[in-house]
């Protein structure tokens, strides 16, 4: 996984909203350099903390470690997931975690930012290693970044704005199980937790970002 794209928030994203879309005006690159933003990405924590993520268990069905350790990582910033009932109905031991923000900015649009915590089997016991920019399995196993780069994105975006205080809409966070399984988690999801205007799915697709 490359980590200048990685840090630069260009991993894929699928855009969906409450609200008819406006005419399509196609899609041009708008990502910012981290080192240009205000505040910069700090990328050495981002990194860290998707190591941290990518060598946690949880393939599908499977995810209750990365399920605990996401709610940790909420919990250090004084958020809490509620944890629904995904986990008993696809035979899981996990279910899907939402979190709610409220907004500091009157009128804003809200905004969800959704991710799958869950992982392909073959990335169990994955070691990563960085090397010439990239992060990557020491060839043992798969690196597992489908989609921990995702989660660790979002975490990372939520710890910026608290940090620094930045404005925002009220905020939703959803991580979601079983999606390597097929979509399991996100069709056992009650879409009625869904209020948000505006959200984005953040995945990797393609073994070079």
């Amino acid at each position: 996984m490359n980590i200048s794209a990685f840090s630069n928030n260009r991993l894929p994203a699928t855009r969906f909203h409450n609200e008819p879309a406006p005419p399509d005006k196609g899609d041009p690159d708008r990502s910012v350099p981290s080192d240009k933003l205000d505040p910069p990405v700090n990328t050495d924590r981002l990194v860290n903390d998707f190591i941290e993520l990518v060598t946690v268990p949880g393939a599908t069905r499977n995810e209750r470690k990365i399920a605990d350790k996401i709610k940790a990582e909420l919990a250090e910033m004084d958020l809490q997931a509620t944890e629904d009932d995904a986990g008993s109905k696809i035979n899981g031991n996990a279910g899907n975690l939402i979190v709610n923000i409220p907004g500091n900015v009157e009128g804003a649009p809200s905004l969800l930012f959704a991710a799958h915590m869950d992982t392909v089997p073959l990335a169990e016991g994955v070691k990563p290693v960085i090397e010439d920019g990239y992060i990557k399995s020491d060839g043992t196993t798969a690196l597992g970044g489908d989609n921990r780069a995702g989660v660790a994105e979002i975490l990372e975006a939520i710890r910026e704005i608290k940090e620094h205080g930045l404005p925002h809409g009220d905020l939703q966070l959803l991580f979601t199980v079983g999606e390597e399984g097929g979509l399991l988690g996100a069709r056992a999801l009650d879409p009625k937790v869904l209020t948000a205007d505006y959200g984005f799915a953040v995945d990797v697709f393609e073994a070079n970002q």
